[in-house]
């Protein structure tokens, strides 16, 4: 029987997750506890200087991608956390199109385009969702509510054969799992009882050693599995969550201090999603947008954005004023970057869609823009369908600095 999460599971779910498990979190499980979810871990609430626009980041004023496609048509509930396949050939998500409560649904890509039908990979009265394929695709993992606290587990993608819980032993939640790529071991977000906040670990699949990285959410693993990018909230108030990265050695331990990629005072930022080739990070924004700032919309995402690993090139791609998140960057056929999967509620339902980003030249950073002129690539100032603003006379090249003439000595007399 579905029983209601736990505060500090709904709080995970319904605002460090934001878009993609917002509407699992808010509209599914609905319960207590959201006001203080967004008071204590978004920004204080009615606190009106801290809803003033950000405009620090330079960035393209529209959508930069190449083209955009709808993936699923879900008319009833909402689908959430796509995550493709290694080789890009399949779609795994979850979805409440079918029940009150998700289950794990998945489509084939063939040739770049998803498939209109549906497989259904699990079935059961709880919920089940953040799933996740292993790096040959033979397994999936995914976090589940059975057994009374949001467990890991791990299926085969051939059949069914019954849930093998990664996290049995421990004795609070485990959620949002994702596999190294060396493929014996995966990380997760487990809460900690005792400083009652959420931690990073990574769990060996196969002999079960422990590994605790520390204080963050939602960790992935970076393509050479040599890096974890993770999301943490700030100490103080507001505390809007930031995309962080850390290194690990080959025995999974702390290799070095935690980089904060990108952050603001102004909104949060979520969901973090590597790029194939390793250079860059996707992720969504929460109360950014003049949309979401106008209805202090901060329990739900917001835009897709892309920024590189030194906090440079930060590029929006989406500019729907409906709420955007949860990107899933897939591996194109010949193995370079491919299209960026994310949750939309453009046509009212949360549905997936997929797009092929663009990406500039590193032209500005969150700090504002670097030194020196943009370079000839660099995204357009102006929106789509309008001319863009008359370019600025050329200066004239500077000579010479030019001293004023002095006057004369006090004591010189004019000839």
């Amino acid at each position: 029987m579905f029983k209601m999460p736990k505060a500090h599971v709904m709080a995970a779910l319904a605002l460090a997750a934001a878009g993609a498990l917002a509407t699992v979190g808010c509209r599914v499980y609905g319960g207590p506890g959201h006001a203080d979810v967004a008071e204590t871990a978004a920004s204080p609430a009615g606190t009106d200087p801290y809803y003033d626009r950000y405009l620090g980041p330079l960035h393209a004023e529209r959508p930069y991608y190449k083209t955009i496609e709808r993936i699923t048509f879900t008319e009833q509930g909402g689908d959430y956390d796509p995550a493709i396949s290694p080789d890009g050939t399949k779609m795994i998500y979850a979805s409440t199109a079918q029940s009150t409560v998700p289950d794990i649904y998945m489509k084939t890509v063939t040739g770049g385009k998803v498939s209109s039908t549906v497989s259904q990979l699990t079935s059961t009265p709880w919920a089940e969702i953040q799933p996740c394929f292993s790096p040959d695709g033979r397994l999936f993992a995914y976090a589940s509510n059975r057994r009374g606290r949001w467990d890991i587990c791990i299926e085969p993608l051939a059949g069914p054969s019954g849930p093998r819980y990664l996290t049995e032993n421990l004795k609070s939640d485990s959620i949002s799992p994702n596999w190294h790529p060396g493929g014996e071991w995966m990380a997760f977000s487990n809460y900690n009882l005792r400083s009652q906040r959420w931690e990073m670990a990574v769990k060996n699949v196969k002999t079960g050693q422990l590994r605790i990285i520390g204080e963050g959410l939602f960790p992935k693993f970076s393509p050479d599995g040599r890096q974890l990018a993770f999301q943490r909230a700030r100490e103080r108030s507001p505390r809007w969550y930031s995309i962080w990265t850390i290194e690990v050695d080959e025995d999974f331990n702390v290799a070095g201090a935690p980089t904060e990629i990108v952050s603001s005072a102004k909104w949060a930022a979520i969901n973090p999603a590597w790029s194939p080739d390793g250079n860059y990070l996707a992720f969504a924004t929460v109360h950014e947008s003049p949309e979401a700032q106008g209805c202090r919309r901060i329990l739900m995402g917001d835009d897709i954005w892309v920024v590189n690993l030194h906090g440079q090139d930060l590029t929006k791609l989406t500019d729907s004023p409906e709420p955007e998140s949860h990107p899933a960057w897939a591996r194109a056929k010949d193995g370079r970057n491919g299209r960026i999967y994310f949750c939309s509620m453009q046509y009212g339902p949360k549905n997936i869609f997929a797009m092929a980003p663009v990406l500039p030249q590193p032209y500005g950073s969150v700090a504002g823009p670097l030194p020196g002129p943009a370079p000839e690539n660099a995204p357009p100032r102006s929106p789509e369908g309008k001319a863009p603003p008359p370019e600025p006379p050329a200066p004239e090249k500077a000579g010479p600095a030019k001293v004023p003439d002095l006057p004369p000595p006090a004591d010189s007399r004019p000839e």
